[in-house]
């Protein structure tokens, strides 16, 4: 299957028409978003997000998918988890959340990240409590894969941002996450910034790719073909 990875959406419907018609292009199936989508469905904003999404998919015959990040509902996200009846997960009519642990197409999803600008945010509004990886998260991360979607990226790469301890825990359980699961690629979102790095970890390399956000769609995507890099967009 030919898929669009895509970094950070943060409900921006301009953005996700380009995305639609990226995947259009690239003759894409499927659309996965690496965190920050932008689920917020208690928001009358989110509600609309969400629609327009469902006629999205309906318009294209192109599914669509997410992993979720630090900035999307994690309280609403949680009591849907504890509810699920499969693994499948339907966050509304055509859109699919990629709960953390879930493996599909010999990849995993697994989300969450820290929140550094979380004292200018409103508790339960737009930061959420369980927003960084769990034990629990953790150890359903329990098999090899080749490919790994997560939010935030492990230890080793260098951003330039402040290196609080929280937001070191998190990616040191991602890099332990890494250990068990041993991907060839990691492709994450967060850091608004597109990087192509060769990881060293203890089983082997590990291909990172940071993709970057809607505000600059060029360095926002890549494309999957059968679980191989195909085309970054932009080149």
């Amino acid at each position: 299957m030919r898929t669009l990875i895509v970094g950070d959406t943060h409900g921006d419907t301009e953005n996700l028409k380009s995305v639609f018609r990226m995947a259009f292009e690239r003759n894409c199936e499927k659309i996965i978003v690496v965190g920050d989508f932008g689920f917020f469905p208690n928001d009358a904003d989110g509600i609309v997000f969400l629609k327009f999404l469902d006629f999205m998919v309906r318009d294209s015959g192109i599914q669509l998918a997410f992993v979720d990040g630090n900035h999307d509902d994690h309280y609403s996200l949680r009591e849907i988890f504890e509810k699920r009846a499969s693994d499948i997960i339907k966050v509304s009519e055509n859109v699919e959340w990629l709960w953390r642990g879930k493996y599909f197409d010999n990849m995993l999803s697994i989300g969450g990240a820290y929140s550094i600008d979380k004292e200018h945010r409103i508790k339960g509004r737009d930061w959420f409590e369980n927003e960084t990886i769990s034990y629990s998260d953790f150890y359903r991360c329990d098999k090899e894969a080749d490919i790994i979607l997560s939010h935030d990226c492990p230890l080793g790469i260098e951003f330039g941002f402040k290196n609080d301890s929280d937001t070191e825990a998190n990616r040191r359980m991602l890099t332990e996450i890494c250990e068990v699961v041993k991907p060839k690629i990691l492709i994450h979102g967060h850091y608004h910034r597109f990087h192509y790095t060769p990881l060293q970890l203890s089983f082997g390399k590990v291909i990172c790719i940071g993709l970057d956000c809607n505000k600059n769609s060029s360095a926002q995507c890549l494309v999957l073909n059968d679980g191989k890099i195909e085309y970054f967009y932009g080149e």
